[in-house]
């Protein structure tokens, strides 16, 4: 990702200030990008369609938008504002012309800012034009687009009433139906119909498809996930029921999974609790154990911004709570982003909610370039000696190896002591389709007999052949289920938690020293297949 190396806050009058970055080549070829919308804002992304080293690239959220205040303000906010704000842009970065990125809207605009002032722009570079004509206007929003997306556009459609769909933008405006209050009123009451706009003007069904390229999100950890609603990057999902429906059916585009196997997963995840940190004190503040740097960098935590004095770091990561106040904010990052905890955060690095900052100092680096804190050199080393102390956390398991394995499948194996006798099919078939997913990881793990540059050749047979009983005595509990044999099944499933209790750890700990789970055994075996490879590539050939 190319970082900005200009970031500041332009005074354009009318009570409006508006955010400008610029990234690249400082003596580069300038160009200004305009964002979508009206109310879209700029985003990471959008320096990517520039090469570094030939072009200085110059984005901004215009009036209302991302970064710039007053949010949301429809205030003096007209075309005609935003010609001259891209002007006063042009001025203050003393620029004699510049090239015009639009797209959408954003080529509208482009086009509007080239006819006023023709002699201030080198060229437009144009993309997904749509000018805003009536006829644009009627044909996706009055039914057209909605002919190749009927779903989405059901979606879109359906929550206004019958009596007002022949004018859904007249009925989108109408405050009756909307408030402004979008966390509280629209997302509560219509969840994703708006997920129409987005879909049908990217063209992107399913982004986690392409996330390497187009919108890469960092996953994040699933501890104390019970607490920390809204859901997903954007906190746009309200429910943890909801979130994992949309994980399965809209990200990977899974089958739509049946109400107890969403209700098992729920209760899977709520069931995952943040690790013990004996640092925190009841409230959220540090205790006694907490050293004098991190006690330091509490106080600058809660101390408030220089530039901003209603803004402080624990005025969003809430001390008293899950150290966060489960609303969506803008940081400087891309756009609204909900408040991530800084519970266990120690164990969840990359950080951001596209992973871009792989350390504590940078965080703290990008908040104090942002923001204008003006840390000092020892400041951030005491923020950063404080965030370590929040996020650190007593590992309630052993290091990874067969024994933090075996507790994994007995968790998830457990499930079928209870779904067998109530003929729970869906729930049966999920729970032997992950277990048996991590016994043949686990299977992996033990290399065949047929490496013979390690020892242990009777250990580690002894323990894939067991492995593999596991999953065929799975397949039989699944069958004997699905064909109503529940006696059948339980007979099996009582073997097999007499295998996983007993017979498995024993036969596993004795193949673990020639398992790759030995850092040395992991580097000799697959140095062996290195060797193998060429020679099975010549033979095919």
């Amino acid at each position: 990702m190319v970082e900005p190396f200009d970031q500041r806050q332009i005074d354009v009058g009318q009570g409006h200030v508006i955010h400008v970055e610029q990234s690249g080549n400082p003596d580069g070829v300038p160009v200004i990008v305009l964002h979508g919308g009206p109310g879209g804002g700029c985003s990471p992304v959008m320096r990517r369609f520039f090469d570094p080293d030939h072009y200085r690239a110059i984005l901004f959220d215009q009036r209302g938008c991302g970064r710039s205040r007053p949010q949301a303000s429809v205030h003096a906010n007209t075309t005609q504002h935003l010609i001259a704000d891209i002007e006063a842009i042009r001025e203050t970065l003393g620029l004699r012309s510049v090239l015009l990125f639009g797209g959408s809207w954003g080529a509208t605009l482009a086009l509007a800012y080239a006819q006023t002032h023709p002699g201030r722009v080198t060229g437009l570079v144009l993309r997904g034009v749509f000018l805003g004509t009536q006829g644009e206007l009627d044909w996706f929003y009055g039914g057209g687009a909605g002919r190749f997306f009927p779903d989405l556009w059901a979606q879109f459609r359906d929550p206004i009433p019958e009596s007002e769909q022949d004018d859904l933008i007249a009925a989108y405006k109408n405050t009756r139906t909307f408030s402004s209050d979008k966390k509280t009123e629209f997302l509560p009451k219509y969840r994703d119909s708006l997920l129409y706009e987005h879909h049908t003007t990217s063209l992107v069904f399913n982004a986690k498809t392409f996330n390497s390229i187009l919108d890469p999100v960092r996953i994040p950890s699933l501890r104390g996930a019970r607490f920390l609603a809204p859901y997903g990057h954007d906190g746009r999902i309200t429910s943890l029921r909801e979130f994992v429906y949309n994980v399965i059916v809209n990200e990977f585009s899974g089958p739509r999974p049946s109400d107890q196997v969403l209700d098992g997963l729920v209760a899977y995840i709520n069931d995952i609790d943040f690790l013990p940190n004996p640092k925190i004190a009841p409230g959220g503040r540090l205790g006694t154990q907490a050293s004098v740097a991190e006690h330091r960098g509490e106080a600058l935590f809660f101390k408030p911004f220089p530039k901003q004095a209603e803004l402080s770091c624990a005025g969003c990561h809430i001390p008293g709570g899950t150290f966060n106040d489960q609303v969506r904010h803008d940081v400087g990052s891309g756009g609204l982003v909900k408040t991530p905890t800084l519970l266990n955060a120690n164990f969840n690095a990359p950080y951001f909610h596209d992973g871009r900052y792989d350390t504590y100092e940078q965080v703290v680096e990008h908040f104090d370039r942002v923001f204008d804190l003006e840390l000092s050199t020892q400041d951030v080393q005491d923020l950063v000696a404080y965030l370590n102390a929040v996020g650190d956390g007593e590992r309630p398991f052993d290091k990874d190896g067969v024994v933090l394995r075996m507790k994994e499948v007995l968790e998830l194996s457990s499930v079928l002591e209870a779904a067998i006798p109530a003929a729970d099919t869906a729930v049966v078939s999920l729970a032997v389709t992950g277990v048996g997913a991590e016994l043949r990881e686990l299977t992996e793990h033990i290399p065949d007999i047929r490496n013979t540059s390690i020892g242990g050749k009777d250990q580690r047979l002894a323990a894939r052949a067991i492995l593999k009983d596991l999953v065929l005595t799975l397949r039989r509990i699944d069958l004997e289920v699905a064909a109503g044999h529940i006696d059948e099944a339980m007979t099996e499933y009582r073997r097999f938690a007499q295998l996983v209790n007993f017979d498995v750890p024993v036969a596993l700990k004795k193949a673990e020293p020639w398992s790759l789970f030995n850092s040395n055994v992991h580097q000799a075996h697959y140095t062996a297949l290195g060797r193998m490879l060429p020679v099975t590539s010549g033979q095919s050939q």
